[in-house]
């Protein structure tokens, strides 16, 4: 059995949005956010391996959601549970 903890940085470059005739550019770089992540993974059989784990997200802009770009200017706690299985 392992343990892993994990933390990351998201920082954003450049973001440039169209729609129809009308571009909205921000090419200021800024930190959207971080996540810490807890992971525990057990060996099964082999090279057959369970993971389980939690992750923690504090950011502005949520990658699934990146299209959308809120407009409100705050950070969003989003906690996620993660399964994986390696075959």
């Amino acid at each position: 059995m392992a343990f892993t903890l994990k933390g990351e940085l998201a920082i954003v470059g450049k973001v440039s949005t169209k729609s129809g005739e009308i571009e909205v550019s921000r090419s200021k770089t800024f930190l959207n956010g971080g996540t810490l992540s807890f992971f525990v993974e057990q060996r099964i059989h082999h090279n057959k391996v369970f993971i389980i784990g939690l992750k923690d997200n504090y950011v502005k802009f949520y990658w699934p959601t990146w299209m959308l770009f809120s407009t409100f200017n705050r950070f969003y706690h989003i906690p996620e549970l993660y399964i994986s299985w390696i075959l």
